[in-house]
């Protein structure tokens, strides 16, 4: 499975440039939710759909984000 990241890469969402900072970082200060929404990429609805999922499946929210979208 590809990450989030990745997945947002190759649809040429985010430059690739901002995947590797991602990659190298340890620790995300804000919800992976909270960037995708400021940058447009997902809307608030979207998340709630996500956040409901994964409380049911405890799948990555990455994961589910690229499930839904399929």
């Amino acid at each position: 499975m590809e990450t989030f990241a990745e997945y947002l890469l190759e649809r040429d969402l985010i430059p690739k440039g901002v995947s590797q900072k991602l990659a190298e970082r340890q620790f995300v200060r804000d919800p992976i939710s909270i960037i995708a929404v400021g940058h447009g990429l997902l809307t608030p609805t979207q998340i709630d759909q996500i956040l409901d999922r994964q409380r049911e499946r405890r799948d990555h929210f990455g994961e589910i984000a690229i499930e839904l979208d399929s």
